[in-house]
């Protein structure tokens, strides 16, 4: 059995990440050395505006706009049907973000995402180049070969490593539509909703014990010194318009993750497992 409790505190801990992201350009990209390199990205340019207010982000990337940069690239049309999860751009996202995670200093968390990420990339390097980017592909792979089974999934399989790396991606979606629907909610408010709704009916008594534990870590933390760094924003200049730039730029992010997370379920329930 995967350590599920880590799993969701790589989640918990990607919140605290982006309250204490640096504020400027920050484009993160695996390198050949494994290192990460800094690149601008074309929405660095871009002026947003949303209820009549203009707001120029001076050239600066944000958590937000890279998150949304890295998942836009794994939908993509394959086999000339419609949109669908490309297998290696979603690995490609997960590695960046979990580079993201490192670089700032929860390593452990990035070691549980690496994880995950490692066990997919297993089965993904054996099969065939024209199959492996195909999510419905590499899970059949995995159930044909006795890998997994519908009612028994090992742990070091791609399928599980799939269906963490989507839980761990649907329990920041949750959480974000909570910020914009609630916008006088706290961060625990919102993080408590999400892991009630995606990561805890996964989870055994006494590890929701422990999960919930954990999220009272968040109570201390200020909702709009978070918003600012994930905005890409100075706490201090703050004000209403980076604040409705950074619920933009939020807004987008869900665009990125709700085709996926629709996808990847309707893969799951296609191969007969569990939806995220």
């Amino acid at each position: 059995m995967i350590s599920v409790l880590k799993l969701s505190m790589l989640a918990l801990s990607f919140y605290s990440t982006l309250a204490e992201a640096k504020t400027g350009t920050r484009a993160f990209q695996q390198s050949s050395g494994g290192g990460a390199v800094i690149i601008p990205t074309q929405s660095s340019f871009n002026t947003e505006q949303e209820d009549g207010l203009l707001v120029n982000p001076q050239l600066t990337e944000s958590p937000l706009s890279i998150l949304a940069d890295d998942f836009d690239h794994a939908m993509v049309v394959m086999n000339q049907d419609d949109n669908d999860i490309h297998v290696g751009n979603l690995l490609s996202a997960c590695e960046k973000l979990q580079s993201t995670i490192r670089e700032l200093g929860f390593v452990s968390s990035a070691n549980d995402m690496a994880s995950n990420i490692a066990k997919v990339r297993n089965t993904y390097s054996k099969l065939p180049i024209t199959q492996r980017d195909s999510m419905p592909a590499l899970l059949k792979y995995e159930q044909d070969v006795g890998i997994t089974e519908k009612d028994r999934i090992k742990d070091s399989s791609a399928t599980m490593g799939i269906l963490w790396l989507g839980r761990s991606i649907n329990y920041q979606r949750d959480m974000f539509l909570y910020i914009l629907e609630h916008p006088e909610a706290s961060p625990y408010d919102a993080a408590s909703h999400a892991y009630g709704a995606t990561v805890k009916p996964h989870l055994s008594w006494p590890l929701q014990r422990l999960g919930q534990a954990a999220l009272n870590g968040l109570r201390s933390m200020q909702k709009e010194t978070i918003l600012a760094h994930m905005g890409g924003f100075d706490e201090k200049e703050y004000n209403s318009a980076k604040d409705c730039a950074t619920r933009q730029r939020m807004r987008r992010v869900l665009a990125s993750w709700n085709p996926i997370i629709r996808r990847w379920n309707q893969v799951l329930e296609d191969m007969g497992l569990e939806k995220l």
